[in-house]
């Protein structure tokens, strides 16, 4: 009987763990995407202010998630990721708006792709 409930509570304890890892990490690609629409409507209303210091807020929250997330999943999606957010931050200061654009479209692309994959599916399961 003892070891039905410790395997109960270690299912539980799996369980709450998966969930809680999932909703960090949807709560952290959000706020990147977040941070990366309002890069792209700085850019486009010529807000260079704005653009630098959410490039900026978007290395560090890159670098607070990938942490996280280096310590949760396979580390397959990271490069491409953080290839985008990088390059951002190098139109960023170099004003290509064009390119900027681009790049913002292709980092929100990973970031919701990172979200999919990991979400709870039978199609992620088999």
């Amino acid at each position: 009987m003892n070891r039905a409930w410790i395997a109960a509570g270690l299912l539980v304890l799996s369980l709450g763990m998966c969930i809680f890892s999932y909703g960090t990490l949807v709560k952290s690609c959000d706020e990147m995407q977040q941070t990366i629409k309002t890069i792209k409507i700085s850019a486009e209303n010529g807000d260079d202010d704005t653009l630098q210091k959410c490039a900026e807020d978007l290395k560090k929250q890159w670098g607070k998630a990938l942490k996280f997330f280096s310590a949760i999943l396979t580390h397959s999606h990271f490069d491409d990721i953080d290839k985008s957010i990088n390059d951002i931050g190098k139109s960023a200061g170099e004003n290509d708006k064009k390119a900027l654009g681009e790049q913002c479209d292709e980092a929100i692309y990973y970031l919701e792709h990172l979200k999919e994959s990991e979400s709870f599916s039978l199609k992620n399961i088999f």
